[in-house]
């Protein structure tokens, strides 16, 4: 099992218990998952394929603070929104919202 399909069954173990804490903390889990994965291939040298990484990491932490709003939860919004900021301002994005 890939670790991405790891973090979907966990998501759907979550929604099926209806725990929103669980989903949004998933969500967040594989987007701060993806940045270090990120880090990692950058301090390797491996900036192309860091970006890919970072992508996803801004994808699911999106998707985490969307859900957070939705569901005011906001219990891993702050790690959430400073790791999303960590990736725009490494990748010279300055036109995020």
């Amino acid at each position: 099992m890939t670790g991405d399909r790891l973090f979907r069954t966990a998501l759907d173990y979550w929604c099926r218990a209806d725990y929103a804490s669980g989903m949004q903390a998933t969500y967040a889990i594989i987007g701060m998952v993806s940045a270090r994965w990120g880090d990692d291939l950058r301090n390797n040298w491996l900036a192309d394929r860091a970006r890919t990484h970072y992508g996803h990491a801004v994808e699911w932490l999106e998707r985490c603070l969307d859900f957070s709003a939705q569901s005011l939860v906001g219990e891993d919004t702050g790690e959430a929104k400073g790791v999303l900021g960590k990736i725009h301002i490494d990748l010279g994005d300055f036109d995020c919202e």
